[in-house]
Parts: C-alpha cells; sequence; structure tokens
C-alpha cells in the first residue's frame, strides 16, 4: 500500500487480511522518500517499484530488506 502523506509503503500479507487476522500495528513499513503513489511488484527479481509524486522519481525496493537499492529521477515538464 502507497502512503503518500507518510512516505512509506505498508507490506500487506493478502491471505492474513482476507482471513481478518491482519495485524495493522505489526506491518512491515518501508520508507520512501518523496511520497510514493504507484507500486509494480516484480516477485520473480524480488523488486517493488516506486513510483514518487512530490519527488518525481522511480525507486527499486529490495524485498527481502525493504531497503532502496535504486533511485532514477523521472522527467516532469513544467
Amino acid at each position: 500500500v502507497a502512503g503518500l502523506g507518510s512516505d512509506v509503503v505498508l507490506v500487506q500479507n493478502i491471505e492474513a487480511l482476507e482471513g481478518g487476522s491482519s495485524d495493522p500495528a505489526v506491518t512491515p513499513r518501508w520508507e520512501v522518500a518523496g511520497g510514493p503513489v504507484g507500486l509494480l511488484l516484480d516477485e520473480a527479481r524480488r523488486r517493488l517499484y516506486v513510483v514518487t509524486y512530490v519527488d518525481p522519481a522511480l525507486v527499486v525496493l529490495d524485498l527481502d530488506s525493504g531497503a532502496a537499492v535504486q533511485h532514477l529521477p523521472l522527467f516532469v515538464p513544467a
């Protein structure tokens, strides 16, 4: 879940969420500065691609650690 106002990406377990056993208090939160608004999951490469709005960029996160492994600025015409 992209959290624009909080600069975090929340990691949700779909099975736990659908089964009613997901606890938001223990949900992993990965910091992504710049206002995350879009997500693309690449399970095969163990990557999450995050588009940010405030600081227009594509941030690549490692799924195992949640750490940013790449930050690619995006061109936004004025």
